[in-house]
């Protein structure tokens, strides 16, 4: 029996952008819904808030001081842009990261936390994240 692969439309999953219009303008362009997180989706998990099924996780998690886009069932030529269409617009985050198998299971804070150490080591390294 061959496994069946769910195919699920690409989703940007938003938190703390300065100008929301402007994103769901540029992701509309592109045909992508954009979900913009609240507080309260904080102790929910990533693969939940895109959609997934399974249990939601803890409640009660810290909202974080980042803003921070998920990109979700993102294929890498669409992702790329997605990139250039942000940069164009002069449209920061102070975080970016993909949806993945393990990530999918952390909360927002979780993901935050993660992508904060790994900028640590990048500029231990001296390079530029």
């Amino acid at each position: 029996m061959k496994a069946r692969v769910v195919r699920r439309a690409p989703l940007a999953l938003a938190y703390g952008c300065v100008n929301e219009e402007k994103l769901r303008e540029i992701f509309a362009a592109m045909g992508v819904q954009v979900r913009v997180l609240q507080p309260e989706d904080c102790g929910t998990r990533l693969g939940v808030l895109a959609g997934e099924a399974g249990p939601a996780g803890g409640a009660g998690a810290p909202a974080p001081q980042h803003s921070v886009l998920v990109f979700a069932y993102f294929a890498d030529a669409l992702l790329d842009k997605a990139l250039a269409a942000l940069r164009t617009a002069q449209l920061g985050f102070d975080y970016k990261a993909t949806l993945t198998p393990t990530n999918r299971m952390w909360t927002l804070p979780t993901l935050l936390e993660e992508l904060q150490r790994e900028r640590a080591q990048i500029e231990a390294q001296g390079r530029k994240p």
